[in-house]
């Protein structure tokens, strides 16, 4: 039996910038996915998701039909993306990431697999900007791989799992999976040509000491949603967005610089935070009840921004990245949301071979 870990994500800056090819800052946080994966008779294929209520038995075959149609769904989106496409994509079906994940895993391995019984459990909030669907893909990657060749390469997860948030995200910049396989905080950009460039952050953890993660609920719309409207939001005005653009660029590289530097830069996080959010409320992804509740913040002296795609209507707006500043009290008002006490910089992807049972 094989049993594989993967951490959750958590962007500290960067989100949707990092769309349109412009830096991200992006934290693994310590809450994980747990994949086991053992053998199982014929060609079976045994799924247990019992945090999905998810529980079905299959066969490699329907397996690799099912992520031969979603293949063929992504091209057609990538081919013409519009929301009809993207909805089109995930089909509804409640372990559609994992079998996606073991379909292309298998496929990319050219191997034929005996039958597998396969149990996932995450503590990662789903659809709420904490990466739920890149760890869920990269430890079911990492469980099979060693599963069927005793080995896990990263480049190869790397490869595979960017295949499988295309087929959840429809065009996924790439980050959420890369942090979740190498955990850490990791920096991406990308060069002249459109490859997405990765660099592993060295930082003092005591520059992360006054930082909360909260999560303000499951946001109403998707993330493929959410970035498909903010393109079409701004079609025809490209030199605003490219103006907001900027503005997030530089907060990013700001907060790089903070985070690397030696010297105490509070007031400087807080600014940094204040103005990200500000960019972001301009592409229309916080909705009016979060605002309010980041606004209280700030008044108290401290600074939050929404981390993740953000939501259009309703009152959540997934995963929030609060700042507390020299006063405590400042996130008090935050106290309707769930604070969730994480690391931030966390181990990514963990493997443990011949596990038995308990």
């Amino acid at each position: 039996m094989i049993r594989a870990s993967a951490p959750g994500k958590l962007i500290l800056a960067g989100e949707h910038a990092a769309v349109y090819g412009r830096p991200a800052l992006v934290a693994a946080v310590g809450v994980r996915t747990l994949v086991t994966i053992g053998a199982a008779g014929g060609a079976a294929v045994r799924l247990r998701l019992p945090d999905v209520g998810c529980e079905e038995e299959t066969d490699w075959e329907t397996v690799r039909e099912y992520g031969r149609r979603a293949r063929i769904a992504w091209s057609a989106y990538a081919e013409e993306p519009g929301p009809e496409r993207l909805a089109a994509l995930t089909t509804g079906d409640p372990a559609h990431v994992v079998k996606v994940a073991l379909a292309e895993t298998a496929r990319n391995l050219e191997v034929e697999p005996d039958g597998v019984a396969i149990d996932v459990r995450s503590e990662l909030p789903v659809g709420a900007g904490f990466g739920s669907s890149a760890s869920v893909a990269v430890a079911t990657i990492g469980a099979l791989s060693v599963h069927l060749t005793d080995r896990v390469d990263p480049e190869r997860v790397d490869g595979v799992a960017l295949e499988v948030e295309r087929r959840q995200h429809g065009r996924p910049s790439g980050a959420d999976h890369a942090t979740v396989l190498h955990g850490g905080i990791q920096w991406f950009e990308r060069d002249g040509e459109g490859n997405l460039l990765r660099d592993d952050l060295r930082f003092d953890p005591q520059r992360l000491a006054r930082l909360a993660v909260f999560h303000t609920g499951t946001p109403a719309e998707s993330t493929g949603e959410l970035v498909e409207a903010v393109r079409r939001r701004f079609a025809a005005r490209g030199e605003e967005l490219e103006e907001i653009l900027a503005d997030l660029e530089s907060g990013v590289r700001a907060l790089r610089a903070m985070l690397e530097s030696d010297r105490r830069a509070s007031r400087g996080v807080r600014e940094v935070l204040t103005r990200y959010e500000l960019g972001l409320e301009r592409l229309g992804v916080v909705p009016e009840a979060v605002r309010r509740s980041i606004r209280r913040v700030e008044r108290a002296g401290g600074a939050a921004k929404i981390s993740g795609a953000g939501a259009l209507s309703g009152s959540a707006a997934g995963a929030l990245l609060a700042y507390s500043g020299p006063d405590s009290t400042a996130l008090d008002s935050l106290e309707p949301y769930r604070r969730l006490n994480v690391e931030l910089g966390a181990p990514g992807l963990r493997v443990e071979p011949h596990v038995e049972r308990s």
